[in-house]
């Protein structure tokens, strides 16, 4: 699949993780953990690339340095997730979707709206149509009512309940988004396959990729949690273009059979980060092993760092 490339238009690094809006499988408990092993490795091997594989939440984009990398990519199979970023990153842009959103009332009839717009958007995406999708502001608009609004940001039920306790946040979020265009300024932001970015960036070993995509089903718990889930088949491909790359890479899940044969067979290193809460639809008390696999070697000292969760 030919990745569509939106032009889009980075800063100061804060100690809380930045985040722009609420996501199921976000990694705004791991940012601490992840960011000290992308600066370190784009300082001792010289990288000038970063890319996001499949952006969700876009925690590691939005928490890493603009002026580690040259070059950065942010990419989503979502299309409207990917307008999203696109919209914030540009200035212009950026000014028109706060305006936008604070047109829009939190309210069931307006989120309704929203999940309908999306979903008809990804309908036409998934067909490879896009004229007749919404422009860049409205769908980076309906994206973040459906997050914001939405009970446990499944981006799918109504969360009436919020609507008291967290108007005034709410529009709070809206009007702070200016903040953000700073950090994604000069990214380049793609909707696509992360198995495509893998195909093209391939032989590059000035390139760091960082892959979260949805965990394997084997590993989860519940039902579908994401618009777009992986299939066994699909993460086995995967792991097979994965084998023998160039570039630096990391990848987020749980401990599984797929990922383990790239360190059983072909030298990745698996590093466990922490226990991390799972929240899936509302689902409480349930934790999940949250571990990093890495086809490059890292010191002891930046293994101690990572795995017992020093803060940045």
């Amino acid at each position: 699949m030919a990745h569509s490339k939106m032009k889009t238009s980075g800063s100061k690094k804060r100690n809380v993780p930045n985040s722009i809006i609420p996501y199921i499988g976000g990694k705004y408990g791991l940012v601490s953990h992840i960011i000290p092993l992308i600066e370190w490795c784009a300082e001792a091997y010289e990288l000038t690339g970063l890319i996001e594989g499949a952006a969700g939440g876009a925690r590691i984009m939005l928490n890493t340095s603009p002026e580690l990398f040259e070059q950065r990519i942010l990419n989503d199979l979502d299309l409207s997730l990917a307008k999203l970023y696109a919209a914030i990153s540009d200035e212009d842009l950026n000014y028109d979707l706060i305006m936008r959103l604070n047109e829009l009332e939190y309210s069931k009839e307006v989120f309704e709206a929203a999940v309908l717009d999306r979903k008809l958007d990804a309908e036409l995406a998934d067909r490879r149509i896009y004229e007749g999708t919404s422009n860049i502001v409205d769908a980076a608009a309906y994206t973040f009512i459906c997050a914001h609004q939405s009970f446990a940001s499944n981006m799918k039920s109504y969360a009436r309940e919020k609507e008291t306790d967290f108007y005034d946040g709410y529009f709070h979020k809206i009007n702070s988004l200016y903040t953000f265009q700073p950090l994604l300024e000069g990214v380049t932001v793609t909707h696509g396959s992360c198995l495509d970015l893998v195909d093209q960036y391939y032989e590059r070993f000035d390139y760091f990729m960082y892959i979260d995509m949805p965990y394997p089903e084997k590993t989860m718990r519940g039902g579908n949690h994401y618009k777009y889930n992986c299939t066994h088949e699909m993460l086995e491909e995967l792991t097979n273009k994965l084998v023998g790359t160039c570039m630096k890479v990391a990848l987020s899940s749980y401990p599984c059979d797929i990922y383990d044969r790239l360190c059983e067979q072909h030298g990745w290193q698996r590093l466990f980060l922490k226990m991390k809460n799972v929240s899936m639809g509302g689902t409480a008390n349930l934790k999940g092993a949250e571990c990093l696999y890495i086809n490059f070697e890292i010191p002891f000292e930046l293994e101690d760092q990572i795995t017992s969760g020093y803060l940045w």
